[in-house]
């Protein structure tokens, strides 16, 4: 698979549509029986979902197509910030390993949403070390952020992973860092003028009240299995593949950048997997894994035994989507 997804050819992206549909199928034979409740503080979700609830065949036929746009997308956010080669699909396969590696995961979910969002921050990062004129790149995060989180409020607390992201990337003017920002609040006050305007600003502002009153950190959702599934995957994000260290082959300083990006967004997903109190509900972690894993499946150079472990990784992955429909 490794010397497979290394090329990009028409067969690479037909193998890649595939394989998502594979991993999403289970979810088609046995359709969810609810899409995840309200929360008060995700309107674009819940607009979404109470059209979509009583309709889990088109919920699940639109989550999965814009499941494979965003892993297409993916892949072209890994070529333009040069974690893989021009002329690879790696980072489509990583991305439609990790974000679909449980069950859970192939639903039309808060997170899978806010990655629509998500995905275009990081391809704005990736490029703004080339760009003289930055301004306009950095409000457009910022506020793609604040959509994300109106999607999946835990998102916002990539605002402060962008703030780092930025200091990687010395952009250190205090002014830069506050475009975000300025970004991020814009659409929150267009949002509130709107209820303002219609008379229910007291409880839009209660449901937020709400939500913040029973904000903490939660470890009642984690099992065995989604932590035993969890280390693992980190672990095969992060160690090195063959006899190549993670910078072996690319000394380029925006690569090194890049990775880095990644590996501070997976930090901060970590406090909301916490928050959230389950590991596979925030996909956001699984997506900056997808960068590592894109990275270092790319540049191996001896690929026997990591074939050999990706090969026994995939099978895992069926058969923990397979074999609850056949037990």
């Amino acid at each position: 698979m490794i010397k497979f997804f290394r090329y990009s050819y028409y067969i690479q992206y037909l193998a890649l549509l595939v394989l998502a549909l594979l991993l999403w199928l289970p979810s088609f034979m046995v359709l969810p029986s609810a899409l995840s409740a309200p929360t008060g503080v995700t309107p674009l979700y819940d607009l979404i979902a109470v059209y979509l609830a009583p309709r889990p065949l088109l919920s699940q036929i639109i989550a999965f197509l814009l499941f494979v746009v965003e892993a297409f997308f993916f892949n072209e956010i890994m070529v333009v910030g040069k974690t893989e080669p021009k002329v690879s699909t790696m980072g489509g396969f990583a991305f439609v390993m990790l974000m679909a590696l449980t069950p859970v995961q192939t639903t039309f979910s808060p997170a899978l949403l806010a990655s629509a969002f998500i995905l275009p921050i990081l391809y704005l990062l990736y490029k703004i070390p080339s760009l003289h004129k930055v301004e306009t790149d950095l409000l457009n995060i910022g506020i793609l952020l604040a959509l994300a989180s109106i999607c999946y409020f835990y998102s916002a607390l990539l605002l402060i992973w962008i703030m780092f992201a930025l200091a990687v990337q010395k952009s250190k003017s205090v002014r830069y860092q506050l475009i975000p920002i300025i970004g991020f609040l814009l659409p929150y006050l267009f949002f509130f003028a709107i209820h303002f305007i219609k008379g229910d600003l007291i409880e839009t502002a209660n449901a937020y009240s709400g939500f913040f009153s029973s904000f903490g950190l939660s470890v009642d959702g984690f099992s065995v299995f989604s932590l035993v599934t969890f280390a693992v995957v980190v672990l095969l994000s992060f160690l090195p593949l063959g006899s190549n260290s993670l910078f072996a082959q690319e000394r380029l300083v925006d690569v090194r950048q890049n990775i880095s990006i990644a590996s501070l967004m997976f930090m901060f997903t970590l406090v909301m997997i916490v928050l959230e109190g389950s590991i596979f509900e925030c996909g956001l972690a699984f997506l900056a894994l997808s960068v590592h894993n894109s990275y270092s499946l790319s540049h191996v150079a001896k690929t026997k035994w990591p074939e050999l472990i990706l090969d026994l990784v995939v099978l895992a992955v069926f058969a923990i989507h397979y074999i609850p429909i056949f037990v």
